[in-house]
């Protein structure tokens, strides 16, 4: 597997160089080295079976001489012994089976459980929301952006204390009016601060602080929620806000708080798709505020953004080294979500260290910490995060060492690097297999 890595690399750099002879020597190099390696390895291998023959010799064993036969005493034949005749065949005494003929059935694909308890729940609080939102923006009533602000809050308000009527006896029902004001809170402190026909807030830092109480309070209802699709409502509606505001430089750090709150309440039951969700927002969040504030990201900036994506990112890959994945067999959901976890975390970091000069040491200590991440779970009994942590890390460190072409180093100066790290994963892995 590392073998096809690197021959991949090397190709890149022979076709990225206007295929010169350098590059090309260098993967026949390469290809010389490996197969020499396997000779050596396949005569190591001999060699010590040999010596386990020679160290672990038995005594041959003592010839047995063959004994002459013994006469056996001679054994008169037992008497005959007379059957009874059989009883006649009698036809009426068989059984009569009797065939059964089954006719196949075809039936139609189920919908999943949480589809069924969730779908109307959710839309019908998406037109709740729509509609208090429309009639607050389009209402002939109310001209004043504060009247507009108080009447939604109101609205949210009666549905909140209609929840605390209905939840004894309607628990669902109840948990969606609950999720509506919360929703609804969310607008209006968004809009106060930034959205035509409800603002009046002129105060940057203002509005900020408005919208923070807003998604706290959906905060505070994801960690009161049990369902998985609650939670993810709250927190991904929260991101939304922070997207849809204006990008100033404190909103990122803010996103990174919230989509680690959001990771948090994914370790309570295993809830992976949670997790995709909210890896996937961070990245959304993270775009929109490099493309807003891409002319005045200066340097410390970009540590502040490195370090939030770097942060979310060993955080959700983390909560996968919890007991409650400890499997001997492969589990597809938890998989798709660590691959996506570790590809958008490197995709976030992309965007602000690639091709400068902070890249290969950004990318090598991710490779580090995969590293050492992925021992981890050998030793908590996760074999299946063991082996994608490895590859996963493997493949970070070829890229950091191909980021080293920002320092001017040559292309085949770079191949050699990759030509010793390669050859010395391979030999530690095989020194590790062969260890009691």
């Amino acid at each position: 597997m590392l073998f096809v890595l690197f021959l991949i690399f090397s190709l890149y750099l022979y076709i990225s160089n206007g295929f010169d002879l350098l590059s090309l020597s260098n993967i026949i190099l390469f290809s010389i080295l490996y197969v020499q390696y396997q000779k050596i390895k396949k005569c190591q291998d001999d060699i010590e079976k040999l010596r386990s023959c020679i160290t672990d010799k038995k005594p041959a064993p003592e010839l047995i001489l063959p004994t002459p036969p013994r006469e056996m005493p001679k054994q008169e034949p037992a008497p005959a012994k007379i059957e009874p005749p059989p009883t006649p065949f009698k036809p009426e005494s068989v059984p009569e089976v009797k065939e059964e003929i089954k006719i196949p059935t075809y039936s139609f694909p189920t919908i999943p459980a949480y589809i069924k308890e969730n779908w109307m729940g959710l839309f019908g609080s998406l037109a709740v929301v729509i509609g208090a939102v429309f009639f607050g923006l389009t209402s002939e009533i109310m001209q004043l952006p504060v009247a507009r602000v108080g009447t939604m809050l109101a609205f949210s308000l009666m549905l909140w204390l209609a929840h605390l009527k209905l939840k004894q006896n309607f628990e669902s029902l109840a948990s969606w009016l609950k999720s509506i004001a919360g929703a609804i809170v969310l607008f209006a402190t968004l809009g106060a601060g930034g959205i035509d026909g409800l603002q009046f807030i002129q105060s940057p830092v203002l509005a900020l602080a408005i919208l923070m109480a807003g998604i706290g309070f959906n905060l505070y209802l994801a960690f009161n929620a049990q369902a998985q699709t609650v939670v993810s409502l709250h927190v991904l509606l929260s991101m939304a806000a922070l997207m849809t505001c204006p990008q100033v430089p404190l909103i990122l750090p803010l996103g990174a708080i919230v989509a680690l709150v959001g990771l948090y309440l994914a370790r309570r039951s295993s809830w992976d798709s949670h997790l995709i969700l909210i890896v996937g927002g961070y990245a959304l969040l993270n775009w929109r505020w490099q493309v807003a504030l891409d002319d005045a990201l200066v340097f410390e900036l970009r540590l502040l953004a490195i370090a939030a994506a770097a942060l979310v990112g060993v955080f959700a890959a983390w909560i996968h080294y919890n007991e409650k994945y400890r499997s001997p067999k492969f589990e597809s959901l938890p998989f798709t979500a660590h691959l996506t976890n570790w590809f958008l975390t490197a995709w976030n970091i992309s965007m602000y260290a690639f091709l400068t000069q902070a890249s290969p040491f950004v990318l090598g200590s991710i490779a580090v910490g995969g590293f050492f991440l992925a021992r981890e779970a050998k030793k908590r009994g996760i074999i299946w995060l063991y082996y994608t942590d490895t590859i996963l890390a493997q493949m970070m460190a070829l890229v950091a060492i191909a980021c080293l072409s920002v320092f001017s180093i040559q292309s085949c100066d770079i191949a050699i690097l990759a030509l010793f790290e390669v050859l010395i994963s391979i030999s530690s892995a095989t020194f590790k297999r062969r260890q009691p």
